[in-house]
């Protein structure tokens, strides 16, 4: 439905929801999006460990053959920045750190 407006899709995954959740449906989306904190309120910590999930999409994109946007979001910042985009994200939502101008 959404592609028959036009419109890019994507699918956002929850700091408890596994990679492999979305599998079968990766090919039908515009990009992916990591939440390493969960959503509701910024200012939140980085999950340790959530760029290991960023890794994962990226191998199954790769496995795939695919190459779309890999998105972070959630206590993005100076420190978890390499993480991520070590592990495959192209594209990072920073609100705190930003507004506190510490990045």
């Amino acid at each position: 439905m959404i592609k028959g407006l036009k419109l890019k899709a994507g699918i956002a995954l929850r700091p408890n929801t596994p990679p492999d959740t979305i599998k079968d449906i990766i090919d039908e989306m515009d990009m992916v999006l990591i939440m390493t904190v969960e959503p509701g309120f910024g200012g939140q910590t980085f999950i340790k460990g959530s760029e290991k999930k960023v890794a994962a999409i990226k191998t199954i994109l790769s496995q795939k053959g695919l190459d779309i946007p890999i998105g972070v979001d959630g206590g993005i910042n100076n420190n978890t920045i390499p993480l991520v985009v070590k592990a495959g994200a192209t594209q990072l939502i920073a609100g705190s750190a930003y507004s506190r101008g510490t990045l």
